[in-house]
């Protein structure tokens, strides 16, 4: 058939298309000769409409039925093979997204705030490895095939997303490995420019982030994954950010920048953690430190010419409200903000129009923790009467004991300044730390995760937004916020040692809570408190006095008094006639002591209201080589009665520097357990528990 037609071709005589022609005739030239002009082409397609195609021969449509078929199956053919490839690429897409992300998840788990030991090697993982090689024409179907469009979006968000976490987690890695060089050396600039490159890479990733949460919804069969999309990281992208361009709004801002850090005495307890026996002025600019002043807080204190009045048992030991008791509160922003107004009131600072942006509280063990790092420290005492300076030798395990007892015999002799040991340990001290070795560093950063945890280190700032972050993460000692219809308990057993020496040093302090949780959401509560004084044992005498406390016992609100025992009712005589002499109150002390309740039969014991939490009060005095027992009674109520799967919440907030040993007892109600150890009773028993402890338990009703 096809030799015949090309036979019947190469018959016409090409000169058939000279002058007019017939329709007919136009048509055969047309199929006979392919080089029509295109002048006659548009005037016969012009004029088509003017009749009608003539009936070609027999031979012609299989011909072209052949063609047709042949074209329609090499498309057929194209678009099959276009279609799988793309949907496999679609399908490599969603599962690749799937895998991965459970190991960019495991990634990033490893990265955590306050952890300078992060796994951050990349072979321990499986490579993040998407879909390299996008099949042709992808990028134009996309415009026409949402779907596609999606899983293309995702390929490179997530592509982008993984790149920036991976660049940060190294960043942020290097950075906190590099933290005690860029601070004990003073490497301002270079801490600045590090935290810049954090910041850009957080804005990064915030923006991936945001992308592909937009997408996630249309694409359902990543349905596995979380299904708006939340960067897996421990800590949130958009706090991290906001942080990061905080601090470095706060390092860049020109002119010095101060900050209040107290050395607290656990050997005297109040309720932050200690005595506030010394401080120090730390000035920061440029992003380094500039300089240390240490200070007594009678340097303060002697320069303030205000008269406030003090809490009331505080009233015991002191006429005026003042730094030295400021941290009176268990909540530490409220303590923080409260020595800050009074150190700014002071004309030691007063008249110099210097602020403080923050407050750092650091518990005496802590630096036993870093003498523990360093090694001893060799320190030569000048003294100022006359007499040889001295050498001493401080370690992790007479820290405490031998400045105590430096302070006490310069101020038995009359020295003009007994603090001045802490003057002499601190630029030691940094020096030391300055030179850690690689195994000095990851023990410096342990201790700090520990510090973090126990609250003997814990952190304000007036910056609004870096202390929404140190309270998220509970590094700020800001008291827990039982929420709105909270369903468990709260305890927090808080101490001010008020005229009893440094005993506290040698105080054991046992608590004992037992809960029964009743079918009727009723809560039962029994709580024990031991503390045994051990200071006969001492060898000075500051230890061996007898210890009085003022012990509060923080519950949630609504907490009802059932029975009590061991306490003392304290008869306080003012120092002063408040009403005389231009005293004013204090706010905050005001609106605890208006709540104040007393209970008839009780006469030892106050309530109060103090951080939306119910607090009894007492004192209890402990002398040395004895024990004091102090039993507390009371009932709360859940917002709802127990039900198998409904949750409960127990939440137990440690004061820093006491030790002793806890132990909880949460008793299920008749015919529940707790499904966690699927036992009626959940027992908790440690002796050093941390600084806020949270179990979170679940009812489950025992069935036959």
């Amino acid at each position: 058939m096809i030799s015949k037609l090309f036979k019947s071709h190469r018959r016409t005589p090409v000169s058939d298309i000279r002058g007019p022609k017939s329709e007919k005739e136009l048509l055969e030239s047309i199929r006979r000769n392919r080089s029509i002009k295109a002048g006659q082409a548009a005037k016969f397609m012009s004029s088509r409409d003017k009749f009608s195609l003539p009936k070609t021969s027999p031979s012609f449509p299989k011909r072209r039925r052949l063609v047709f078929l042949f074209i329609a199956l090499v498309f057929l053919g194209l678009g099959i093979f276009v279609f799988v490839n793309i949907y496999a690429f679609q399908s490599e897409i969603i599962s690749s997204v799937k895998k991965n992300f459970g190991n960019f998840q495991a990634l990033a788990s490893k990265f955590k705030f306050g952890n300078p030991n992060n796994d951050l090697n990349l072979n321990s993982i499986s490579q993040i490895n998407l879909a390299k090689n996008k099949p042709f024409g992808t990028d134009a179907l996309a415009k026409i095939w949402p779907v596609l469009k999606n899983s293309l979006q995702t390929y490179e968000s997530f592509q982008a997303i993984t790149a920036n976490g991976l660049n940060l987690f190294n960043e942020s890695g290097q950075f906190i490995n590099n933290l005690p060089d860029l601070i004990f050396k003073r490497q301002g600039s270079e801490l600045i420019s590090r935290l810049e490159s954090i910041n850009r890479l957080l804005g990064k990733i915030r923006s991936n982030n945001s992308e592909l949460a937009a997408i996630s919804n249309s694409l359902s069969n990543l349905s596995e994954i979380d299904s708006d999309f939340q960067i897996p990281f421990n800590l949130d992208v958009e706090k991290l950010y906001k942080l990061s361009g905080a601090i470095l709004g706060w390092l860049k801002k020109s002119g010095d920048h101060h900050l209040l850090v107290l050395l607290e005495n656990p050997s005297e307890m109040r309720p932050t953690g200690g005595f506030v026996g010394s401080y120090a002025d730390l000035v920061i600019g440029g992003g380094a430190i500039k300089s240390i002043d240490i200070h007594d807080v009678n340097d303060v204190d002697n320069e303030s010419d205000q008269k406030i009045i003090p809490p009331k048992p505080i009233q015991v030991i002191a006429t005026r409200f003042k730094v030295a008791d400021a941290n009176w509160f268990f909540d530490f922003p409220t303590s923080a903000q409260k020595i800050i107004q009074f150190s700014e009131a002071s004309n030691l600072y007063k008249k110099s129009d210097i602020t403080f942006d923050g407050v750092i509280a650091v518990s005496g063990y802590a630096i036993n923790d870093l003498l523990e790092i360093t090694g001893p420290i060799v320190v030569e005492i000048p003294s100022d009467n006359g007499s040889k300076s001295k050498k001493l030798t401080l370690d992790n395990k007479n820290f405490l004991e031998e400045i105590q007892r430096q302070v006490q015999v310069d101020r038995s002799v009359g020295d003009s300044y007994p603090k001045k040991i802490i003057q002499a340990v601190t630029p030691l001290l940094f020096s030391k730390l300055a030179s850690l070795d690689e195994a000095g560093k990851q023990k410096l950063f342990s201790k700090f995760g520990e510090w973090l945890v126990d609250k003997d280190l814990v952190v304000y700032f007036k910056d609004p937004i870096i202390e929404n972050f140190l309270s998220d993460f509970n590094v700020s000692g800001k008291i827990y916020e039982t929420p709105s219809n909270f369903s468990g308990d709260y305890l927090a057993v808080v101490n001010a040692n008020l005229g009893g020496g440094k005993s506290d040093l040698f105080i054991s302090q046992n608590i004992n809570l037992q809960s029964q949780i009743n079918e009727d959401g009723t809560i039962s509560n029994h709580l024990f408190i031991t503390r045994e004084h051990k200071g006969n044992l001492a060898s000075d005498w500051w230890y061996k006095v007898p210890n009085q406390s003022y012990i509060r016992v923080f519950t949630p609100i609504g907490a009802q008094l059932e029975n009590f025992s061991g306490g003392l009712e304290k008869n306080i005589k003012k120092r002063t006639d408040y009403s005389k002499g231009s005293y004013v109150s204090d706010p905050t002390v005001q609106e605890i002591e208006s709540t104040k309740q007393e209970f008839l039969n009780y006469p030892d014991l106050t309530g109060f209201t103090e951080n939306e939490k119910n607090t009894f009060a007492t004192w209890v005095k402990t002398d040395p080589g004895r024990k004091s027992d102090l039993s507390l009674s009371y009932t709360e109520r859940l917002p709802a009665v127990p039900k198998s799967g409904s949750t409960y919440r127990f939440v137990f907030e440690k004061q820093s520097g006491v030790n002793g040993d806890y132990k909880f007892q949460l008793s299920a109600p008749i015919g529940f357990r707790w499904k966690e150890n699927r036992l009626p009773i959940y027992e908790f028993e440690s002796k050093n528990p941390p600084g806020r402890l949270i179990v979170d338990l679940t009812f489950e009703k025992i069935t036959p």
